[in-house]
């Protein structure tokens, strides 16, 4: 978990990758799954990422936080707050301005009367 002004993470390590891929059922399938989703678009919520995975590859919530840490880092305050942003993506460079720009949280909170 990387707050917006952390150093951007480029990767894990390749043994603690294999650690994950070894530890459930379906971790290679979805590990692929999640390597495609992450090249064909940068950064996801949580939420989009269990849209597009296969129906049949299921995990319990903890588990699939742990999967996307084999491709991805996760952001917990700033414009890409609760987003899994692809390793070595850095979405405040203004190469990737552009595109970033359109993946930003926006959320609205309504108080009671």
């Amino acid at each position: 978990v990387y707050g917006i002004n952390d150093p951007v993470p480029h990767s894990i390590s390749k043994d603690e990758i294999e650690d994950i891929l070894n530890k459930w059922p379906n971790c290679r399938s979805c590990y692929s799954c999640l390597v495609k989703l992450f090249r064909d678009q940068p950064i996801h919520t949580t939420a989009s990422l269990y849209a597009n995975l296969p129906k049949d590859i299921k995990f319990t919530p903890a588990k699939f936080r742990r999967m996307c840490t084999t491709t991805a880092y996760y952001v917990r305050n700033g414009p890409w707050r609760r987003c899994w942003i692809r390793y070595g993506y850095d979405p405040k460079l203004l190469k990737n301005c552009t595109e970033a720009i359109n993946y930003q949280l926006l959320e609205i909170k309504f108080q009671k009367c």
